[in-house]
This record gives structure tokens, sequence and C-alpha cells, in this order.
């Protein structure tokens, strides 16, 4: 079971406080996922690709990069996660766009 806590503010950082998953750390299922996620939210990917002549402009939100990195390695390691983010962190993408590459795999 991973624990997050996340703050809306541009200068924090991911808070992570690991417990084993399952009584034992287990390698990594699904790489792809990872690698994909991180690509994903990367400047230049997927998600700023989308905004192309979009009115409101792109910014990476280093936070949803946190949130979505560690959503990706809980799924990669069939562990669960519980995650607490302020408002403006992009909790939605960053949950769900892992999840669906997850799925995808």
């Amino acid at each position: 079971f991973l624990i997050a806590e996340l703050s809306g503010n541009a200068g924090s950082k991911l808070r992570n406080f690991p417990v084993r998953c399952g009584g034992m750390i287990r390698p990594v299922e699904h790489p792809e996922t990872l690698l994909a996620t991180e690509r994903f939210f990367a400047p230049g990917g997927g998600l700023e690709q989308a905004h192309a002549g979009n009115d409101f402009p792109f910014e990476i939100r280093p936070q949803q990069q946190q949130m979505a990195r560690a959503v990706a390695e809980a799924c990669a390691n069939s562990c669960h996660l519980a995650v607490e983010a302020g408002t403006g962190v992009g909790k939605s993408f960053a949950y769900l766009v892992p999840l669906i590459l997850n799925a995808l795999a």
C-alpha cells in the first residue's frame, strides 16, 4: 500500500510513504506503462500535443507528473495507492492516464 501527499504549490515535492506491497517488494509487471505515462506527461508529450491551438496555454505540472508516476508504479506493481492532492494539481488525468495505459498493456 502506498500513500502519497501532494500539494498544489509549485515548489512542493511528492511526499511518498511506501509500505511494502503485499508484504514483499515485487518486480514491475508492466514497465511499458511507466514509460508511456512519463512520455505522455513530459514536455512535448501527448498532453501538451493535445493542447496545441487551445485557448488555454499548456503548462507542465510537476505534481501531476509525480502523481501519474506514482499511479503507474502502483498499477505496475499491483499495489493500492492513496493520494491526497490540492486544487490545480491535475488529479483526474494523473490517475486516469496511467490506468488506461495499464489496461491497454
